[in-house]
């Protein structure tokens, strides 16, 4: 089953409300220009880790966003960073790292109120195709998908299973 929303503690206060989709399980939130995990973040990455241990089924979406300072190149590169550091935290906990998809929307995709609600990478639990999960990325504006290990146009066109429908 999924976890409940996981709290993750910046400075003493929650930097996670609840879940924006019913599948988020955590918020984790940066500083500005920053890819480095904040103090906490760890904790809260555990739980996620120890589900997906034991749910070997299920992958986990790291969805990074940025605010809309700087370029949209620069921003989509900052939140795949973001999301990079998770998924390093996540593997470290022995999270396979097949299991991890990193959906990079930038600036773009869903977002919060203000600037530095923005910063973040949310977690997400998935049991779907993995076709679903790429495109549900794409139809909320997401700008970039990464699993495994990387795979060319050719490569993901002769996969004997579709993997999108992009």
């Amino acid at each position: 089953t999924m976890l409940s929303t996981v709290a993750v503690l910046v400075g003493g206060s929650v930097a996670v409300a609840e879940p924006i989709t019913g599948r988020e399980v955590a918020h984790v939130q940066f500083k500005f220009d920053s890819s480095r995990l904040l103090p906490g973040t760890d904790t809260a990455l555990a739980k996620v880790a120890s589900t997906a241990r034991t749910n070997p089924d299920q992958r986990i979406l790291l969805s990074g966003f940025t605010d809309p300072i700087g370029t949209a190149p620069y921003n989509v590169g900052l939140a795949i960073r973001r999301a990079k550091a998770i998924e390093d935290a996540l593997t470290a906990m022995g999270v396979h790292e097949d299991q991890i998809v990193i959906n990079a929307f930038g600036e773009a995709g869903p977002r919060l109120a203000g600037y530095a609600p923005n910063r973040r990478v949310t977690l997400s639990l998935s049991s779907q195709p993995i076709a679903t999960d790429i495109d549900q990325t794409f139809a909320m504006g997401g700008t970039s998908v990464t699993w495994g290990r990387p795979m060319t146009t050719a490569e993901l066109e002769a996969a004997p299973i579709p993997v999108a429908s992009r």
